[in-house]
């Protein structure tokens, strides 16, 4: 995160998602991620979903259910169908 940080100053990093709790994150509208792409690329053994990693996913929305952003911002609850 020190490498991101020097590059993006300003932009607020509460560190890794399993370690996050709903309460280190302000009110937000927008909330982004990024995932490691090991579980799911060609170069790799592809578990997908089986592997650890695949998961991570779930922790965000985690994090979205309980936080509850913006309900304008709901497109990515529409995206996932739920």
């Amino acid at each position: 995160m020190a490498i991101y940080h020097q590059n993006f100053p300003t932009h607020v990093c509460v560190g890794d998602v399993l370690d996050v709790s709903a309460n280190d994150i302000a009110p937000h509208d927008i909330l982004t991620a990024g995932f490691p792409c090991q579980p799911f690329t060609t170069r790799g053994h592809q578990k997908g979903l089986d592997d650890d990693r695949g998961q991570l996913y779930r922790e965000l929305v985690r994090i979205l259910v309980e936080t509850q952003p913006n309900p304008n911002g709901s497109s990515l609850r529409m995206w996932w169908g739920w």
